[in-house]
C-alpha cells in the first residue's frame, strides 16, 4: 500500500497562500468571481501551476497522490483546506470543483479515479514537504 500525506495539499496553491493577509494580492483579486470556470482556470495554469512545477519530482509526485486520493475519495473537506491556506480569492460554491480544475492543470489528460483503490492509505506529517524541500538544498 501506498501512503498519501495531506499535508501536501497546502502546497497546491502555495502560490498565493497567505494572501488574503496581504493588502496588494486582496485588491488585485478582489472582483474575482470564484465561481468562474474561465477566471479561475486562468489564475491555476497562470499562478498556481508555473509554481508547481518548480517542485521536485519527489515532491510533485507526493502532491499528485494527495489531490488524486482526496479527489477520487471525497475524504478531505475541500472547504476548509482552500480556507486554511487564506487564498486572496473568494470561497467558491463549490470548492471540489476548484481542486479538479487544479488537477487538470497541473496533471493533463491523467485521471485520478484509480486513487480510490485499497492500493493507498492516509496519514498526516507535516514535516515530509519540509523533509523533501531540505534534500533539494
Amino acid at each position: 500500500m501506498k501512503p498519501v500525506n495531506s499535508a501536501f495539499f497546502h502546497y497546491l496553491t502555495a502560490a498565493l497562500t497567505g494572501g488574503a493577509d496581504d493588502d496588494d494580492l486582496s485588491q488585485k483579486f478582489f472582483d474575482v468571481d470564484p465561481n468562474n470556470p474561465d477566471i479561475i482556470k486562468k489564475i491555476i495554469a497562470d499562478v498556481f501551476a508555473p509554481y508547481f512545477r518548480n517542485y521536485s519530482l519527489t515532491f510533485k509526485n507526493k502532491a499528485k497522490d494527495c489531490l488524486g486520493f482526496y479527489l477520487s475519495t471525497g475524504k478531505i473537506d475541500f472547504e476548509n483546506e482552500f480556507n486554511a491556506n487564506l487564498l486572496p480569492i473568494d470561497t467558491p460554491t463549490n470548492c471540489k470543483l476548484f481542486y479538479t480544475w487544479v488537477w487538470e492543470a497541473f496533471f493533463p489528460n491523467e485521471d485520478f479515479e484509480h486513487y480510490s483503490t485499497n492500493d493507498y492509505f492516509e496519514f498526516y506529517d507535516i514535516n515530509e514537504p519540509l523533509n523533501i524541500f531540505k534534500q533539494k538544498l
